[in-house]
């Protein structure tokens, strides 16, 4: 039976009890992630307590762990030769890029890719042939916007996790290169699937 996860805390509570069982794989979707480092590469968790994060937390205890983290991407859309003043959405769009290639350098022992097709958000914990976890809303940050996640148990994991998987399997790595390629097609939206 399904818990509704109203609340950071209790979404990311049940994430670590479902940890708690050891499972051999971690599958990850969300659209966009922010675990404490910036577009510039700075780390918040080495800024004091207070600027902990349930995300940083959680993506620590999965040290060591087979994980992989699929993240969902705008495609990009320039306001040049629109009839409002430019907001340098390029320099931003980079920024938030950047930004995640800087979370995959700090957690280099992940497995990492993008789409920007997927806006799936879900964590899936595997254990031989059992699966559990969340979905529902909640991205992998901590945001404190109203929002729900639930938890699944094995029938619908196990749909949502082979999803996942073929949605990984359309999707590009994470690294400079891609997002060179990306960037480069900036307005022909080069990446979408």
């Amino acid at each position: 039976m399904s818990k509704l996860l109203l609340t950071i805390e209790d979404h990311y509570s049940h994430l670590n009890y479902c940890l708690s069982s050891q499972p051999d794989q971690i599958i990850i979707a969300s659209y966009g992630l922010y675990a404490g480092i910036t577009f510039d590469n700075r780390d918040t968790a080495e800024w004091g307590e207070q600027f902990r994060l349930y995300t940083r937390n959680f993506l620590n205890n999965l040290a060591g762990r087979d994980v992989y983290i699929l993240i969902g991407v705008p495609t990009y859309k320039s306001c040049r030769g629109k009839s409002f003043r430019c907001k340098h959405c390029e320099n931003e769009y980079i920024k938030q890029l950047t930004r995640l290639l800087n979370h995959k350098k700090k957690f280099k022992d992940f497995k990492w890719k993008i789409s920007e097709s997927s806006h799936a958000k879900c964590v899936i914990f595997k254990k031989g042939h059992k699966y559990n976890g969340v979905a529902g809303g909640r991205n992998l940050n901590d945001s404190c916007y109203l929002d729900a996640s639930f938890t699944i148990d094995n029938r619908p994991s196990k749909s949502l996790y082979k999803h996942i998987k073929d949605i990984w399997a359309k999707s590009h790595i994470l690294n400079e290169k891609s997002l060179n390629l990306m960037l480069e097609g900036m307005h022909k939206g080069l990446f979408s699937e």
